[in-house]
């Protein structure tokens, strides 16, 4: 029975990771043939394929959850663990635009339009789509797929988990590669290719860890589209990327610890 289990896990797995990377070929196929045809790169086109594409991750992700009878509240998936995500990141949001603004502008000399790049439908569109999807998909689903497999084989949590965390940051790194060769023109087989995917291999890992400690995959999934389209600072900025990072990191602690003392303090 225990074997079957396994051999269900790793198909439906293998299913899911197939289908996401050939849904995002597909997507950027589409996206270069309607760039051929209105002999234009429209904005407005690129937005609307992502979110479309972001809505197919949900649903794929939904029916390997259902699958795999996962409840999405156990990876963080609820009106509790929302609310719980909106009170992690008022603080965050605050601390972090103090930074940015008073530090980093009038210290650095950065003007203060450069600290509001991200549209409205920027942040609509990452916040709800791409963030969320994506950690739904590859630390809710893939992540504890793997720790459970892994715990399975080796009955050692710690292997489990650090085994898990590479393999799906890996996977998670790859599915780029589509968008860095069509949108951000990178060769392939290059120095710039690999030093860029390494910089998304660590983001994963470090979205991964937060999420085996938080249980949260709501909190991962805006501090995710955060870090896409921020409100407050500059876009792809590795000091306030950093700065959001070590704050959720401190902030989870914070949490876990003081929910033990409350549990120890009851008993």
């Amino acid at each position: 029975m225990k074997q079957q289990n396994k051999n269900k896990t790793l198909k439906i797995l293998f299913i899911v990771i197939t289908l996401e990377y050939v849904l995002t070929i597909l997507v950027f196929i589409i996206y270069l043939w309607l760039k051929k045809q209105l002999l234009t790169d429209s904005p407005i086109t690129s937005y609307w394929l992502t979110i479309i594409a972001e809505v197919m991750m949900y649903l794929l992700t939904f029916w390997a959850i259902r699958r795999e009878n996962i409840s999405p509240k156990s990876i963080g998936w609820s009106w509790h663990h929302l609310k719980e995500s909106i009170k992690l990141l008022i603080p965050i949001w605050i601390v972090t635009s103090v930074i940015t603004v008073f530090i980093l502008s009038y210290r650095f000399g950065y003007s203060l339009d450069i600290l509001f790049q991200s549209s409205f439908k920027s942040v609509f569109k990452h916040w709800l789509f791409v963030g969320p999807a994506e950690e739904l998909l590859y630390r809710g689903y893939i992540f504890t797929k793997l720790k459970q497999f892994f715990q399975q084989k080796y009955q050692k949590t710690t292997k489990a988990i650090l085994l898990a965390m590479i393999i799906e940051s890996f996977l998670f790194a790859i599915s780029h590669i589509p968008q860095r060769i069509v949108i951000e023109k990178i060769p392939v087989f290059s120095i710039k290719m690999a030093h860029n995917l390494f910089k998304v291999f660590l983001v994963a890992i470090t979205s991964s860890w937060l999420f085996y400690r938080s249980q949260n995959v709501i909190f991962v999934g805006l501090i995710h589209g955060w870090l896409n389209a921020p409100l407050v600072g500059t876009i792809n900025n590795p000091t306030h990327g950093t700065i959001i990072w070590v704050l959720s990191i401190i902030l989870i602690e914070i949490k876990i610890r003081t929910s033990k003392r409350k549990l120890y303090t009851k008993t």
